[in-house]
């Protein structure tokens, strides 16, 4: 009534690295919250976890903002550099991994085991929509790739073969349909290894950089 805040829950158990308030779920009649009464609830990732024996930054605890305890803590063997949540999941991102828990009961939907090891700041970069979730793979799925952006040995992207025709026209327009009609796999007519090798790291590295898989949680299966 004063116009004057009033702290409603602190932390202050040692340098935290991430805190989210996870908004309200989504839930159906087939679904319902396990935590409607300690909503809302902030999760908190910090230097020293509730149990107070597992290693720095490995566990999420869950607090009520309505109670002021602890009402969830999820433990994990390596560091965690991030949360994202939304009304359906809570993310929990790692250096090569993401946990996905959903936001009700905060039992594990789905993991994913496939990040590039990104150099950093930002170790294993995200992006969480409503329903989607993007991130760095670090293999290319060749059945899921679209039109575009990164390819593999002497298979060419739509984007790439264009940019190769644009460099190698010679003979005027009539090499264009010739080279972009060649999206089978083999390379176009004056586009030499050289030029594929440009657009590819798989020879040097098992891990090629430079991918973004995009996958759907709702429909996402356990473990994949």
């Amino acid at each position: 009534i004063s116009g004057e805040a009033q702290e409603l829950f602190s932390v202050r158990h040692g340098p935290i690295r991430a805190a989210r308030i996870l908004p309200a779920p989504q839930f159906g009649a087939q679904k319902c919250d396990n935590f409607a009464e300690k909503r809302p609830l902030l999760g908190v990732c910090k230097s020293i976890g509730s149990s107070g024996t597992s290693p720095p930054y490995c566990c999420v605890d869950l607090y009520s903002l309505r109670t002021g305890e602890m009402v969830k803590s999820i433990q994990f063997k390596t560091p965690i550099y991030d949360l994202h949540c939304n009304k359906r999941i809570l993310v929990v991102v790692l250096q090569e991994k993401i946990a996905a828990f959903d936001s009700c009961t905060f039992t594990k939907k789905f993991f994913v085991t496939s990040c590039y090891p990104c150099p950093g700041p930002n170790m294993n970069p995200i992006a969480l929509g409503s329903r989607w979730l993007a991130y760095a793979e670090n293999k290319l799925i060749r059945c899921h790739q679209s039109r575009g952006g990164a390819c593999g040995d002497n298979i060419q992207s739509y984007t790439a073969t264009v940019i190769s025709a644009a460099k190698t026209l010679k003979s005027g327009l009539t090499m264009v349909g010739k080279v972009v009609t060649q999206l089978t796999g083999t390379l176009p007519s004056g586009v030499t290894e050289d030029d594929v090798a440009i657009h590819s790291n798989s020879r040097r590295s098992p891990l090629v950089p430079g991918i973004i898989t995009v996958i759907d949680t709702e429909t996402v299966g356990e473990g994949q």
